[in-house]
């Protein structure tokens, strides 16, 4: 399965050596040399894609990039690639909504180790968007299907995004309680969130299945 990569770097010979070794990793390359360029295409990217941002680019900055995209788009990840080492101007871009941060020069073996990361973890999240027609906004706690938005708390968010990463397996409730946030986390609290999350995903023709003595599937209409 390949995933969407799109690289924002004003230097061409970093930007075409990133570009050999995402696709070795599976993703499909675009390449921009401002972010100008790249705004000009913006809305032909869909989610989930892989975003490689210059903090230093020419014109816009990488840093006023990376909030535009986080804007627009809550579930793709956003790496920024620096020669700097500033620690406040790092911090600001992942307070930003960037995943996370590269130094240049990068070392190819660390980038590839993250490439292969990041894929998994994408390829997750775009089957179950195609299996099912659910997109996820982990941000906002939302899921969206057929055009309508239904808020969680992130208990729930959590609850669901673990059944929706293999909606055709029986998650354990031991999956279910690593996937929720928090350390008070009972069998109890596990019925209480499952039973107010399936009121709320009804309304998109969906509901949680309990399935005695293994845990809860996920069903979708």
């Amino acid at each position: 399965m390949f995933i969407n990569a799109v690289i924002i770097e004003d230097e061409v010979l970093l930007a075409s050596q990133m570009k050999i070794l995402l696709e070795m990793q599976k993703f499909t390359v675009s390449s921009f040399n401002t972010a100008e360029d790249f705004i000009f295409c913006f809305s032909t990217f869909t989610a989930p894609t892989l975003y490689l941002i210059d903090l230093h680019l020419p014109g816009l900055s990488g840093s006023e990039l990376v909030k535009l995209i986080r804007y627009k788009d809550k579930i793709s990840s956003i790496f920024v690639i620096s020669g700097d080492n500033d620690a406040d101007e790092i911090s600001e871009c992942l307070k930003s909504g960037a995943d996370d941060y590269l130094q240049k020069p990068y070392n190819p073996d660390h980038f590839m180790l993250k490439l292969v990361n990041t894929h998994n973890k994408m390829k997750v999240l775009l089957s179950t968007m195609l299996n099912v027609g659910v997109k996820l906004i982990p941000e906002a706690n939302l899921i969206i299907r057929d055009g309508i938005k239904i808020k969680l708390t992130k208990r729930e968010y959590g609850i669901i995004q673990q059944l929706l990463s293999k909606p055709e397996d029986i998650q354990s409730r031991e999956n279910l309680v690593e996937a929720m946030i928090g350390n008070d986390i009972t069998d109890r609290t596990i019925d209480v969130h499952v039973h107010s999350l399936r009121k709320k995903i009804s309304k998109v023709k969906m509901t949680i299945e309990t399935c005695r003595g293994q845990g809860y599937k996920v069903v979708v209409a």
